[in-house]
């Protein structure tokens, strides 16, 4: 899988893996491809305001995190991923995953809004939380679909106003 974004200079970032499991991002910025970490699955890219770019992906079959300024961070945030997740960061930097759990067939989400990674079930009901995405609304709400394998049909969740 691989996903796309853009800085506020328009340059692109693109990461995803390549056929030995290799986390690679590749942008115009520099026009340069490089190799972020080994043994990984999926990935979802995320630009914020300051050009920080963000990848989400699984890792050691959990859920990691890339963030790049200056260097490469990697993270391991959950315990359990599988290949499904997506990344979003607010206007105070925080910074919000939702991801499906393959081994218990949940709708997962991730956050730093603590201090500390924590990460809570957002749905249980039947096997969901495939192809999830998550966006940002300009109040910071956080905007969630996702896919309801027991039900066939797409989900949406959204936090309160």
């Amino acid at each position: 899988a691989s996903s796309l974004g853009l800085d506020s200079d328009n340059n692109i970032h693109v990461a995803g893996t390549n056929s030995q499991n290799n986390l690679r991002h590749a942008t115009s910025r520099t026009g340069s491809e490089e190799q972020v970490v080994n043994a990984a699955a999926g990935a979802s890219v995320f630009v914020d305001r300051n050009n920080v770019v963000y990848v989400s992906f699984t890792y050691n079959g959990g859920l990691g995190l890339a963030s790049y300024n200056t260097s490469w961070q990697v993270t391991q945030v959950g315990t359990t991923s599988d290949g499904y997740d997506a990344v979003a960061v607010d206007a105070a930097s925080l910074i919000h995953i939702v991801y499906y759990d393959g081994t218990n067939r949940d709708l997962k989400y991730a956050t730093n809004y603590s201090g500390t990674w924590t990460t809570m079930i957002l749905d249980s009901t039947g096997d969901v939380g495939n192809y999830c995405d998550i966006a940002i609304d300009s109040n910071d709400r956080l905007h969630i679909s996702y896919y309801d394998a027991t039900n066939r049909q797409l989900k949406y969740a959204t936090t309160a106003d």
